[in-house]
């Protein structure tokens, strides 16, 4: 069975609705691991752009969270820096 086409990208797919964490079914809080495999980055490179501010965290308990919408935004500023003319990817 074929899935048609939405004119959306596979992060957009994934994402859902970047109003709300939720929307897209992703949950407002992401594990280290589990934001890395949703960048498609490594932990190291992660930990790399939580230390620069880049990403933002926060500390639960013994753990390090990922703002989920700080994944998200950053994405956001990657493409938006790799279409400076603003045309679609």
């Amino acid at each position: 069975m074929s899935i048609p086409s939405t004119g959306l990208s596979d992060w957009e797919i994934r994402i859902g609705s970047v109003g709300a964490a939720r929307a897209g079914g992703l949950p407002f809080l992401l594990r280290v691991s589990e934001a890395a495999r949703l960048l498609s980055c490594s932990r190291s490179r992660l930990y790399e752009l939580m230390r620069a501010g880049v990403i933002e965290s926060v500390k639960d308990g013994r753990s390090r969270r990922i703002v989920t919408r700080s994944a998200i935004d950053h994405v956001e500023r990657l493409r938006a820096a790799s279409n400076p003319n603003g045309e679609a990817a």
